[in-house]
C-alpha cells in the first residue's frame, strides 16, 4: 500500500499485546495498544487505523459491543476479533455485524499475520474501488456539463441561423410605411428590424433624388 499500515491492538493481556506489537512492527506496521474498551475508543477518536485487533472480552466491555461505535467512527477499518473456542458463537455474530474476521486463542502468530495482511489488502481494494467510483462520477458530471454546454451552443446556433434565414428570405413589408412584419405578426421599423436581426448598423444620409425633392432650392439642376 502507499501508506504506512496502522494497527490498533485492544486487549488487556499485556504480554500478548507486546508480543503482537513486536511482530507487526518488524513487518513495517505502526502499532498502538489499548487495554480497555474505553481506551480503544479514545484512541480511535484521535487516530485513523487501518486494522484493529479486538479481544472478545475486555475489563469494561464485551469487545463486539464496541463494533457499532468503531465502525461509525471509521467505516473502512478492518476489525479482527480475538476469541477463544468457548466464545465462537459471539465471534461469528461480530463478523455478521461488520467485523472482518476472527482468530482463535491460543494465537497462531503466522495465522494472525496473514489475516491482518489480508485485511489490509481488502481495505486497499475498498478504497481503490471508492476512488474509481468517485472518478467515474466526476467524469460523468463533466460529460453532463459538457453536454449541457453543447446543447446551449446548438440552441444559440439555431437562433443565429433562424435570424440569417429571416434576413435572407422574403420579408413582408408594408407598401406604404415600409414597416416589416416578423414571424410573430408584429410590425417593426425596417431600420430597427435589420439592426436587431443582424450585425448591420446604419449611418444616415440623403440620396440625390431625395435631395432634389426636399431641397430643390439648394440643388443645381445641372448636377
Amino acid at each position: 500500500m502507499d501508506f504506512e499500515k496502522q494497527l490498533l491492538i485492544i486487549d488487556d493481556n499485556m504480554d500478548l499485546c507486546h508480543n503482537l506489537k513486536d511482530i507487526f512492527e518488524d513487518k513495517g506496521y505502526q502499532v498502538s495498544m489499548a487495554h480497555t474498551g474505553a481506551d480503544g475508543l479514545a484512541g480511535l477518536q484521535h487516530h485513523d487505523y487501518h486494522v484493529a485487533l479486538l479481544d472478545i472480552r475486555l475489563p469494561d466491555v464485551q469487545g463486539p459491543d464496541l463494533l457499532p461505535d468503531i465502525l461509525q467512527m471509521h467505516p473502512d477499518i478492518q476489525v479482527i476479533i480475538i476469541t477463544a473456542y468457548g466464545s465462537m458463537e459471539t465471534a461469528i455474530q461480530a463478523v455478521n455485524l461488520g467485523a472482518y474476521a476472527y482468530v482463535i486463542k491460543p494465537l497462531d502468530m503466522d495465522e494472525v499475520l496473514v489475516t491482518v495482511e489480508r485485511a489490509v489488502e481488502r481495505l486497499r481494494l475498498v478504497q481503490q474501488e471508492r476512488h474509481l467510483i468517485e472518478r467515474l462520477q466526476q467524469e460523468l458530471a463533466d460529460r453532463q456539463y459538457a453536454e449541457i454546454e453543447r446543447e446551449q451552443l446548438i440552441t444559440e446556433l439555431r437562433k443565429a441561423l433562424d435570424r440569417v434565414k429571416t434576413l435572407s428570405g422574403i420579408l413582408p413589408i408594408c407598401s406604404n410605411c415600409k414597416k416589416i412584419r416578423d414571424d410573430q405578426d408584429y410590425w417593426h421599423d425596417v431600420t430597427a428590424y435589420i439592426r436587431d436581426h443582424s450585425e448591420v448598423d446604419f449611418t444616415h444620409g440623403i440620396c440625390p433624388d431625395c435631395m432634389k425633392e426636399l431641397y430643390s432650392d439648394y440643388v443645381d439642376d445641372d448636377e
